[in-house]
C-alpha cells in the first residue's frame, strides 16, 4: 500500500502564499484579511475546520476574524451580518462556514455573499463560473482544489481516467465533478440513492469519498490498485473526539492499493491550505493585487 501525505504539499504551498503576502505588505497595499461568520457552536467538525482556517492565515500572514452568532439567528439577522461585509471595502474575504442550523438556507445565504469575495466560491455567479471554465475559474472550493492539487503532486494523471465521486454535497462533490472533468476525466457522481454503490465504484481508477459516514468504503468498493481519497471527516463520542473518515483504513490497509488516505487531520491541512489561496484570489478579483 502507499499512502499520498499532503503535509509536504501544504508547507510548499504556505510558503508561497506567505512570500505572496509578504510582497503585498512590501508594496505598502493591505494585508489581506478574511471573515468567517459562524453561526452555533454545536457542531465538532465545524469548530475543527475553523480552528484550522484561522491556523493557516496566521502562518501565511493573512488577518482573520471569527463572528460567533447564536444558535437561533434569524434569517434577517444573518443576512444582514453579510450585507455589512459586503460593504466593508476592509474586507477582502467572507466565509460563511457550514454547516448551518436548520432555519437557515446555506443556499440563499451564499448567494448573498459578494462574488468578488467569496472565498468558498459558493455564490450563484463563482458556481456559474466554475461550469463555465473549469479549472480556468477563479473562485472555486478549496476542497476539490486540494483533491487535485494532492493527486498531482504525486503524479496521478487525472487525463482519460475513471473517477466515482460518492457524495454530492454543493461544497465538495458537485464542484469536484465539474472540476474534473476539465481535466479530461470520465466522472460518475454517487449519492444516498445509489443502488449498489460497489458496483458503480469498484469499476474506477480513482474513488473518492465525501458523505460523512464512517468507514462507508470497504474493499469490496474498491478496485486492487485504485485510488482512494478519503475527505469525509466525523467525530466521534465527544469524549474521546476521534476523527474518521468515509473509508475503513484498516479494512483497506493489507490490500495492495495504491491508496490516497489523508487521515482527517491531513485533509484539513491541506485544504485550509488551498482555502488560503482562494482568498488571495478573491484579493487580487478586487485589483489590490496582480500576480
Amino acid at each position: 500500500m502507499r499512502i499520498l501525505r499532503g503535509v509536504k504539499l501544504a508547507k510548499q504551498l504556505r510558503e508561497q502564499i506567505r512570500r505572496h503576502v509578504l510582497t503585498l505588505t512590501s508594496a505598502q497595499l493591505p494585508r489581506p484579511t478574511l471573515h468567517i461568520l459562524c453561526v452555533g457552536d454545536e457542531n465538532p467538525s465545524q469548530q475543527i475546520y475553523v480552528r484550522n482556517k484561522i491556523a493557516a492565515c496566521q502562518e501565511c500572514g493573512i488577518v482573520s476574524h471569527v463572528h460567533q452568532l447564536s444558535q437561533d439567528t434569524t434569517s434577517h439577522a444573518l443576512y444582514k451580518s453579510i450585507v455589512n461585509l459586503n460593504s466593508n471595502p476592509d474586507v477582502h474575504g467572507i466565509l460563511l462556514q457550514l454547516p448551518l442550523p436548520k432555519q437557515l438556507s446555506p443556499m440563499l445565504f451564499h448567494s448573498c455573499v459578494d462574488p468578488t469575495k467569496d472565498v468558498d466560491g459558493l455564490a450563484t455567479y463563482n458556481v456559474g463560473n466554475l461550469a463555465l471554465h473549469g479549472r480556468h475559474a477563479i473562485l472555486i472550493p478549496c476542497t476539490p482544489v486540494g483533491i487535485v492539487r494532492l493527486l498531482q503532486s504525486h503524479g496521478v494523471l487525472l487525463h482519460k481516467k475513471f473517477i466515482t465521486i460518492v457524495g454530492r454535497s454543493n461544497l465538495v462533490g458537485k464542484p469536484l465533478s465539474v472540476l474534473l472533468q476539465s481535466y479530461n476525466a470520465t466522472v460518475t457522481l454517487c449519492h444516498s440513492n445509489t443502488p449498489n454503490l460497489a458496483q458503480t465504484t469498484r469499476h474506477a481508477d480513482i474513488v473518492i469519498t465525501a458523505t460523512g459516514v464512517p468507514n462507508l468504503i470497504q474493499t469490496q468498493h474498491v478496485a486492487p490498485n485504485a485510488y482512494v481519497v478519503d475527505v469525509g471527516i466525523t467525530t466521534t463520542a465527544p469524549a474521546s473526539k476521534k476523527i474518521v473518515g468515509d473509508a475503513d483504513f484498516n479494512a483497506l490497509a493489507p490490500r495492495t492499493y495504491a491508496t490516497v488516505l489523508p487521515i482527517a487531520h491531513m485533509y484539513v491541512y491541506i485544504c485550509t491550505t488551498i482555502f488560503t489561496q482562494m482568498l488571495l484570489a478573491s484579493h487580487q478579483f478586487l485589483g489590490v493585487w496582480d500576480p
